[in-house]
């Protein structure tokens, strides 16, 4: 259950997208990440020719999606791990790759489009 009341199982899941405007784009999901999402992130990724982008984290990953995980709704951690300017100064709109974020952005449209109407096994 929520903090407004609302209980987590009314939501389908959630899509976390976190620094993903990486010139040299590596989109790692966390190990604990849902399965079943992670599988038809990785599909959508494959169906468009993108799957070299998308990978797994070599191990669990603390982030924003670790709270909704734990509250019931399935969310994935779609982020760049690997960005050397993260939280300093040279964190700057000039790093941010227009073809990065429409290769994420593609693959998001395609896994909602195609997957993510489907139940969901919990």
């Amino acid at each position: 259950q929520s903090r407004s009341g609302r209980s987590a199982r009314q939501f389908r899941g959630g899509l976390l997208f976190d620094m993903v405007g990486d010139r040299s784009l590596g989109i790692t999901l966390p190990s604990d990440s849902p399965a079943e999402m992670a599988r038809d992130i990785f599909g959508a990724a494959e169906a468009l020719k993108l799957r070299s982008h998308f990978s797994y984290f070599d191990r669990e990953l603390l982030d924003d999606h670790a709270p909704l995980n734990a509250t019931g709704i399935p969310t994935l951690d779609i982020i760049d791990f690997d960005y050397p300017p993260w939280h300093t100064a040279g964190d700057t709109i000039d790093k941010i790759s227009a073809e990065s974020l429409q290769i994420v952005g593609s693959v998001a449209l395609y896994y909602l489009s195609e997957f993510a109407l489907k139940p969901l096994n919990r």
